[in-house]
């Protein structure tokens, strides 16, 4: 999977930009909710994104190496 999202990312850098841009927005708007209405349901906004995240790190790292 981190292969196939490399050379997707490759070859749609826009798209890849995109999604980096939506679960950072995701986490930030869920942080600024949770402060704001101390409601524990944003923190699943803010756990969200992780996974992502680590398969962006991934595929960065194979793209370093292998493309």
């Amino acid at each position: 999977m981190v292969k196939q999202y490399a050379v997707f990312s490759n070859k749609h850098p826009i798209l890849h930009w995109m999604f980096i841009l939506t679960f950072s927005l995701t986490m930030v708007v869920s942080s600024y909710l949770l402060l704001e209405t101390e409601d524990v349901g944003f923190v699943g906004g803010m756990i969200l994104p992780i996974l992502p995240f680590g398969l962006f790190a991934k595929a960065a790292d194979y793209k370093k190496k292998y493309l």
